[in-house]
């Protein structure tokens, strides 16, 4: 994970053109950072939120010796306190940048580097979350329709969650590198200064 450059490499490296101190570039890097973990924050409260009123709307169901019921509350429980995590981690990544906004330019970089595993594990926590919160709907409706149409949904629960993390690894992890022809190629910014 540490050879792996961030998101927030690549805002705080592309905010230094010119590499002054402090520029109308690296503040607005720096506020796209507070605003991504922002997002990554109220994702993890609403997800939290809708966890919870799922464990605790129909107790009446666990009284029943059901175990679809049973393995859909235990990974409501799962997802919920995950969400609770990530939250968390949020708010920790949160107060840490925006309290990091007037510390010289030196710090910032070195204090990015060395939490980017903390500031990682919340964009991870939140893709685990969704497949706790995934799991329990796509086993209930085994309990609540016939086998034909829950199966159909299971796949293409699966089909989308698998696309969706595709869609993220191509867009957002990987490094961007395309090639224009044989000889040349194209590449974010930060990866032309590794």
């Amino acid at each position: 994970m540490s050879e792996t450059i961030s998101n927030l490499e690549i805002m705080f490296v592309n905010s230094q053109s010119p590499p002054l101190t402090h520029t109308e570039e690296f503040d607005l890097a720096l506020d796209d950072m507070i605003s991504i973990f922002d997002s990554l924050y109220n994702f993890a409260c609403t997800l939290s939120g809708f966890q919870f009123i799922g464990i605790i709307f129909d107790k009446s169901t666990l009284d029943e010796d059901n175990l679809v019921v049973e393995i859909s509350y235990f990974f409501l429980g799962l997802g919920f306190i995950f969400s609770l995590f990530a939250a968390f981690l949020c708010y920790i990544a949160l107060h840490f940048l925006k309290t990091i906004r007037f510390e010289n330019y030196t710090f910032i970089e070195t204090s990015i580097k060395r939490y980017k595993p903390v500031f990682y594990v919340a964009y991870i926590t939140l893709f685990i979350n969704s497949g706790f919160f995934l799991i329990p709907i796509n086993v209930i409706i085994h309990d609540l329709l016939r086998s034909y149409f829950a199966i159909t949904l299971n796949i293409i629960s699966f089909i989308i969650f698998i696309v969706g993390i595709i869609i993220y690894y191509r867009v957002i992890q990987r490094q961007q590198i395309f090639k224009i022809n044989d000889h040349d190629a194209i590449m974010r910014t930060v990866f032309n200064q590794v």
